[in-house]
């Protein structure tokens, strides 16, 4: 850090620190002279300021499921999975207190001794963080409700007008929010590094158990990935990670949450990572074609939203459950039915695609085809297009209906009370009268 950019910080923390003392003994303290008529016009200014922050659910990801409630594909822009509170692992909660916010269950959003004791730490020479869980939630929300680049920006900005903002949405959403419903929603709006979002997202992705079955070495690891995440992320700097780690376990002991003892067999412990991402889209699923057709449905509905880009944005944020009628023993038929008569590789290029729909009700029981889903047109056995769809919902232009039509011919004549023998005269070519084709010209037809 040079030496412009710190003195900032520094003066940036002194300031935050002195409005935060001037609030709370504003509110705390009766007008004393001038000193305390200046600091409650500084506290009254304060709460003046627009206080209202909607705390949405933040983005998660939407699953999509065939009839018996096997997943068939997982939409997301951000991995996260929320978790209820009394589902983290205790010693996750101490871990993320004791690194992040100590204190939080004593002050009211302002955590006046810690930024002044970052403040001077920082003069020290030891840069340290001020902000509470608390205003950290209302930055993330805030991130994460913006829906232009210049909102992001003004969010993330570093500057004493956001820290003044987040202060006082901080103490006006610790008014009309538990404690633990704070802690709850910052838990399940946090970044863990490496594409996780959320404590049980990150839970599932770096030790495949879910939040409530956090040991205490892997707690402290997550913990302490949230400061930085792209600096400890354990996929690249493993070592830096395990450092972290340990960082925490030793603050979970200053703070009393457990005892040097507890803090040396966590460390002992090997960080035992198994990286696991959920697959995103429909390249992976095993229904490429139908999971492409749900999303198409969805993207092109106006009853979820005002245009496609919106539409697009609900279905991978939302964290919608999408319960289809795709029957899997159905589709697991046909796919073999598709890939034996017409391999998927053939050198012709021809393909076979079916789909298979319930009489009555017009439920999709399976959808398939015989190609590889993928982007890439031009390998062989691989395309995007789904054969069995129209246009406008990822499918071709068409072909011509060919021999279909015999069968309905059929059923018209057996129906008027034709033999089967009956036969009639069909030549090379043959010239329909009475019609005329787009030219104006007459319509004949060869064979």
């Amino acid at each position: 850090m040079g030496q412009g950019t710190l003195l900032q910080r520094i003066s940036q923390l002194v300031v935050v620190g002195v409005i935060a003392g001037l609030l709370v003994a504003a509110l705390a303290l009766p007008a004393v002279g001038g000193m305390g008529i200046t600091a409650r016009n500084i506290a009254s200014g304060f709460l003046d300021m627009p206080s209202q922050l909607e705390t949405p659910p933040p983005p998660q990801r939407s699953t999509i499921y065939d009839r018996e409630g096997g997943v068939i594909a997982e939409i997301f822009d951000q991995n996260r999975e929320l978790v209820d509170i009394d589902d983290v692992s205790p010693v996750m909660i101490d871990a993320i207190l004791a690194m992040e916010d100590s204190r939080f269950y004593d002050h009211g959003g302002l955590d006046v001794s810690g930024t002044l004791r970052a403040a001077l730490r920082t003069v020290g020479g030891n840069t340290e963080g001020a902000s509470s869980i608390t205003q950290q939630y209302v930055k993330n929300v805030q991130i994460e409700a913006a829906t232009s680049q210049e909102e992001l920006e003004e969010a993330r900005e570093e500057t004493i007008a956001r820290k003044i903002r987040e202060l006082r949405y901080a103490v006006a959403l610790e008014q009309r929010m538990s404690k633990d419903e704070i802690l709850e929603g910052y838990l399940n709006i946090a970044y863990f590094s490496d594409g996780a979002y959320g404590v049980e997202s990150a839970a599932q992705h770096f030790f495949q158990v879910p939040a409530s079955e956090l040991e205490l070495h892997q707690a402290a690891t997550i913990a302490g990935l949230v400061r930085y995440p792209y600096l400890y992320n354990p996929r690249f700097f493993p070592e830096q990670t395990t450092d972290r780690r340990n960082v925490v376990l030793d603050r979970m002991v200053a703070t009393g949450s457990i005892t040097e003892e507890e803090a040396e067999e966590a460390k002992a412990e090997d960080m035992d990572l198994d990286l696991d991402t959920p697959p995103n889209g429909c390249v992976p699923s095993d229904q490429p074609f139908f999971c492409d057709y749900v999303v198409q449905e969805i993207e092109q509905d106006e009853r979820f939203g005002p245009n496609e880009t919106e539409r697009a944005r609900w279905l991978r944020t939302a964290g919608l459950e999408i319960h289809t009628t795709l029957d899997p023993q159905a589709q697991e038929s046909g796919q073999k039915a598709v890939d034996k008569w017409v391999p998927r590789e053939n050198d012709s290029r021809k393909v076979a695609a079916q789909a298979i729909v319930e009489p009555g009700t017009g439920h999709i029981l399976g959808m398939m085809q015989s190609r590889n889903y993928g982007p890439d047109e031009s390998k062989l056995g691989e395309t995007s297009i789904n054969f069995t769809t129209d246009s406008d919902r990822g499918g071709s232009s068409g072909f011509q209906a060919g021999s279909t039509f015999k069968a309905i011919t059929l059923a018209a004549a057996l129906e008027q009370g034709l033999p089967f023998g009956t036969s009639f005269n069909s030549p090379s070519s043959t010239t329909v009268s009475g019609q005329t084709s787009c030219n104006g010209g007459g319509w004949s037809r060869g064979r």
